[in-house]
């Protein structure tokens, strides 16, 4: 990969004892195109066709982004075959084979989507890995890429969790970006702050682990209906086994919730009202006593 110099206007401000200057991890860069090569330009298939994977630090990952070179998660160099019977090009989900480095597009356009804004943000100071200016940012309208260098490398599904509970850490981001084959353009010349720092496996668990128990509670949640359901059809009476267990993992997973917020964060007033409307739905369902 080709060596850039470091831009001028550097943060440091390192605060985790997991370095991302010391870990390598996998992903793929194409160095073949810099800057954006959209959906539509005649370049596009080919761009998805050349990634190669390369083992990097967030410093050389962030000197590909300053060259102007776009990436991805690392894939497999495959073509996977659509219902249509045509086939895709290399750079589809289920090609990914793990993710280690999430990456959030701020592009809210005011302070929120600033360096310095993410410069003073706790979180990002000590879990993230480095912010640079996308190409469209100005001075008048600030757009930036946040990144995160996981200490283990995630998979598919567990990665767009993360990626879904960072959404709703920070709401300004772009929440349409969520899919793990996502591709990742470069900015020539950027600016950039950087903690340096690996988000650590219990972080991301913490984060991910909600929506795990959320996803689960849906998913009994819909077993339950469709028992209740299937007995209001056939004269038979609900199965209570099913609506009993929904309701002992739903009512025991939101007092956990609840019990394990940090205080002073904000977040145990946060957990009460969603247990309460979850806890809220299952009384209104005549579910719960």
């Amino acid at each position: 990969m080709a060596t850039v110099q470091t831009p001028d206007r550097v943060t440091e401000q390192n605060t985790n004892s997991e370095r991302a200057d010391e870990l390598r991890f996998a992903v793929d860069v194409n160095t073949l195109f810099t800057d954006k090569v959209k959906p539509g330009d005649k370049r596009y298939w080919k761009l998805n066709m050349t990634f190669q994977t390369y083992q990097l630090t967030a410093r050389e990952l962030l000197a590909s982004i300053h060259a102007g070179y776009t990436w991805t998660a690392p894939h497999r160099k495959e073509r996977q075959l659509r219902p249509d019977g045509t086939r895709t090009t290399y750079r589809v989900k289920k090609n990914v084979t793990s993710v280690q480095v999430i990456g959030l597009d701020s592009d809210s356009g005011d302070e929120r989507s600033a360096l310095g804004w993410w410069a003073h943000d706790d979180f990002f100071a000590q879990n993230g890995a480095f912010a640079h200016t996308s190409a469209s940012h100005t001075d008048e309208r600030p757009r930036c890429r946040v990144v995160f260098v996981l200490a283990e490398a995630l998979s598919v599904g567990d990665a767009e969790l993360l990626l879904r509970a960072l959404h709703e850490r920070y709401d300004h981001v772009d929440h349409s970006a969520k899919d793990a084959s996502r591709i990742f353009y470069g900015a020539r010349g950027c600016s950039y702050v950087m903690p340096e720092n690996v988000m650590p496996q219990d972080v991301a668990q913490a984060l991910i682990l909600p929506l795990k128990e959320r996803e689960e509670e849906l998913r009994q949640a819909a077993e339950a209906r469709r028992a209740a359901f299937a007995s209001s059809h056939s004269g038979k009476k609900a199965n209570a086994g099913a609506v009993a267990a929904y309701v002992a993992s739903a009512k025991d997973s939101r007092l956990s919730s609840v019990a394990a917020a940090r205080e002073g964060t904000g977040e145990r007033h946060e957990r009460l009202i969603e247990a309460a409307f979850r806890l809220g739905s299952l009384r209104g369902a005549e579910w719960l006593t």
